[in-house]
């Protein structure tokens, strides 16, 4: 349940991550959307822990922009930050920490000392090409706070779930259930339809 909300396999939920799944467990009430906004908002304060560093971002010719990013975040949802203040797109982007290439999927803070408040990255390439562009909108981005920068921990999450402080959880946890259960029957299907096929054929 917990990785089917964390997409990014970072290990923790990053605050898009937690707002899907609190959106998704009050969808039946109907709640208004700044009323749902504000709620998200409300629990990432009480469950979110913050680890957040400058990144200092730098291209062949000198400093481009500094970006405050958590030390949670995949290179993927650090490329999406710099795309936001370049205007350049997330795709494309070539990044290097110290001699180390950060690739789309690994988490920051496995790149990074432990402790630092700002790292230089260098944006080996991007599409200029496509300046400006225009990056998707998502939740994180109204949000002025650290709030945007939290992430919840495996831990927080599950204590929170026992202690019913996210409510409707369990009825997601079941339609999630149902969805394994509903794929691996239509494997099921389809592989016998294969084996059916390969016994006619031969």
């Amino acid at each position: 349940f917990f990785d089917f909300y964390n997409p990014s396999r970072s290990g923790t939920l990053d605050f898009e991550e937690l707002s899907r799944l609190l959106s998704d467990a009050k969808q039946h009430l109907h709640v208004p959307e700044d009323q749902q906004r504000r709620q998200i908002q409300e629990v990432a304060q009480e469950l979110g822990e913050v680890s957040v560093v400058t990144l200092r971002v730098s291209g062949m010719n000198g400093p481009l922009c500094d970006v405050r990013a958590s030390t949670r975040w995949t290179g993927l949802r650090v490329r999406r930050e710099i795309a936001l203040q370049l205007q350049v797109p997330i795709d494309g982007q070539e990044l290097l920490i110290a001699d180390t290439h950060f690739t789309m999927d690994m988490v920051l803070g496995d790149m990074i000392p432990e402790g630092a408040t700002s790292v230089n990255v260098s944006l080996l390439r991007t599409i200029w090409e496509m300046w400006p562009f225009k990056v998707e909108s998502c939740i994180s981005d109204s949000i002025p706070g650290l709030e945007r920068l939290i992430h919840v921990s495996f831990e927080k999450f599950y204590q929170a779930v026992t202690a019913e402080q996210l409510r409707g959880t369990s009825r997601l946890f079941r339609f999630r259930k149902q969805i394994l259960q509903f794929s691996e029957a239509q494997k099921a299907k389809a592989k016998k339809r294969h084996s059916a096929g390969a016994a006619a054929g031969g």
